[in-house]
């Protein structure tokens, strides 16, 4: 507790910063659920391309705020965060997340989907890690659909070679990934 007070104290404007971009964020995705209901409900086939584009472009501009919110974390926030915490202070917070409830196994394949193409192997080995000791109850689940998450270019999200070496680490057979992906839904396509 002193420790989230003591960051606070040392860095007033990185929070109101960093969660100005998250309300932003927050807004938008009203917004686009709004969009994509009109989209649907139009009848007009011109009027539903137009609406499309800009849902589309909207996105894209998201996309690029988002890179930028993300190295804005990465390279403001967390440096603050190693320099005021110890490793076991920040993976104590960590593992909280990853024991929420509402941090579901698809909730953990969608964070890794969009965090996972920014990042090498070894931060993916180091990511499944953490859910693996945090919170072992989800991790199958949650490394299944990672494992077999699609981009919707059909690329996959990680290599058949990083799926196996990560296979490997954890002693997971094909078959247990391929029974925690059918039982989870968890199909990224």
């Amino acid at each position: 507790m002193a420790g989230r007070y003591r960051f606070y104290r040392e860095h007033k404007f990185i929070i109101p910063f960093v969660e100005a971009d998250h309300a932003k964020h927050d807004g938008l995705f009203s917004a686009w659920i709004s969009a994509l209901t009109e989209i649907a409900d139009d009848v007009d086939i011109e009027v539903k391309k137009q609406k499309g584009y800009q849902f589309y472009l909207s996105f894209r501009e998201f996309e690029a705020d988002n890179m930028r919110h993300l190295n804005d974390e990465e390279m403001v926030v967390m440096p603050e965060l190693q320099r005021l915490y110890t490793d076991e202070e920040l993976k104590a917070v960590e593992a909280k997340t990853y024991q929420m409830v509402e941090m579901t196994p698809e909730a953990m394949v969608g964070m890794m989907a969009a965090l996972f193409p920014y990042m090498d192997v070894h931060d993916h080995k180091i990511f499944l890690e953490d859910i693996h000791q945090a919170a072992p109850e989800k991790f199958l689940p949650a490394f299944s659909g990672i494992a077999h998450a699609q981009a919707d270019d059909g690329t996959s999200a990680l290599s058949e070679i990083e799926v196996n070496q990560l296979m490997k680490q954890f002693s997971v057979d094909e078959a247990t990934l391929m029974k925690h992906n059918s039982d989870t839904k968890l199909h990224h396509e």
